[in-house]
């Protein structure tokens, strides 16, 4: 009779974990501090809802278990984003303290621009991810590789206190992670912004912990209508400015 009580409550739990609710999901993503989900349909391994972050519209994220998770030993999911500017895909996969993250697609520049208003800056045009991985253990940055191209076009920014504009050509973007310093710390982060045509050098930036470098080459200060005085070449740095992110 156990035996059968047993295999019961096993059968039950397993209906229920087959029709959780896709709603559940908000609960795991509010504790992330950014994301949220809305309008949430269907079940934890079919469904759909409304991404958010803040106060800014992400688009209509979609998901479906990936069965092929459970060889590797987690818990993985095909997933879509996507609004009338947005179209990406990838997969998620967690399991064992890991948590490993791919996707490409395209989505519009401008969809960056509620969180570059603080540093007065505004893109247009549009982005292509050709690639995005990443990967985190015990909850801190494991590797990140990325190359994202930009079609270039308008921009503004500031600079001696005004808003100024200009015009862009376009931008291939390669991220990397960089080795920790200690056992301790977390591996670091730096991209390397070129022109598209010639690979051109225009901005080097690194993060390590709470801080951000990014160092400006003298062309790109000529490209945005602010020609660097001095006699280094175009592909060097002429300009650096740190920021603490935390």
């Amino acid at each position: 009779m156990t035996k059968y009580i047993l295999v019961g409550l096993l059968a039950f739990a397993l209906f229920c974990a087959a029709l959780a609710p896709a709603c559940l999901l908000s609960v795991p993503l509010a504790r992330l501090g950014g994301p949220s989900l809305t309008e949430a349909a269907g079940t934890l391994w079919r469904g759909s809802g409304d991404l958010r972050w803040g106060a800014v519209e992400l688009g209509t994220l979609e998901w479906h278990f990936d069965l092929t998770g459970i060889g590797e030993g987690a818990a993985a999911f095909h997933l879509r984003l996507y609004d009338e500017n947005t179209h990406l895909h990838g997969r998620l996969a967690a399991g064992f303290g890991r948590t490993a993250l791919a996707a490409e697609g395209g989505l519009d520049a401008a969809a960056f621009n509620p969180w570059l208003a603080a540093y007065g800056l505004q893109l247009s045009g549009w982005l292509q991810l050709h690639r995005f991985a990443t990967t985190f253990a015990d909850g801190r940055l494991e590797s990140a590789d990325a190359e994202v191209e930009w079609s270039g076009g308008p921009v503004r920014y500031p600079s001696g206190g005004k808003s100024l504009s200009a015009r862009l050509p376009p931008m291939l973007a390669r991220v990397q992670s960089t080795a920790a310093d200690s056992a301790e710390a977390a591996p670091g982060i730096q991209a390397r912004v070129a022109t598209l045509e010639g690979e051109l050098p225009l901005i080097e930036a690194q993060a390590v912990g709470s801080w951000l470098k990014i160092g400006v080459t003298k062309r790109l200060l000529r490209l945005v209508n602010a020609p660097w005085p001095g006699q280094e070449g175009d592909d060097e740095v002429v300009i650096t400015l740190e920021e603490q992110l935390l």
